[in-house]
């Protein structure tokens, strides 16, 4: 979609500056997460600091990006698969070294956490809502 960005982003801004609450999600996708999901994130966190944000780890193949389904289309194949643990525990790093508000709302089902390096910041949250 031509475009895109510009328009997301100065309609995100407006909401913000207009002082309306609202929850950015951001849907991770398999490969993109230094063209993608980096890029996002921090203008994010340079253009509506406090923001809630929801990173999102849902991402699978469905249809033409299904290896599996008949409609696969072979030019999606970089996406035809689940972001991996690697690609997410790097996004959830750079998101909390940006200081953006995404802890609580992303990791809402109080899953395990440790594994992001530090225990204190996200474990000590969780436990104390």
């Amino acid at each position: 979609m031509p475009k895109y960005f510009e328009v997301v982003s100065r309609n995100h801004k407006l909401i913000y500056d207009w002082g309306e609450d609202m929850i950015i999600r951001h849907l991770v996708m398999p490969g993109h997460i230094e063209d993608d999901t980096k890029p996002v994130l921090r203008w994010i966190a340079d253009n509506m600091p406090g923001v809630l944000v929801n990173i999102m780890d849902q991402y699978r193949p469905e249809n033409e990006t299904d290896p599996n389904s008949p409609r696969f289309n072979p030019e999606f194949r970089e996406l035809a698969r689940r972001p991996s643990r690697e690609e997410l525990m790097e996004v959830y790093r750079y998101a909390r070294d940006l200081g953006l508000n995404f802890e609580l709302i992303s990791f809402e089902k109080r899953i395990d956490i440790r594994y992001l390096g530090d225990e204190d910041s996200l474990i000590e949250r969780l436990n104390n809502v």
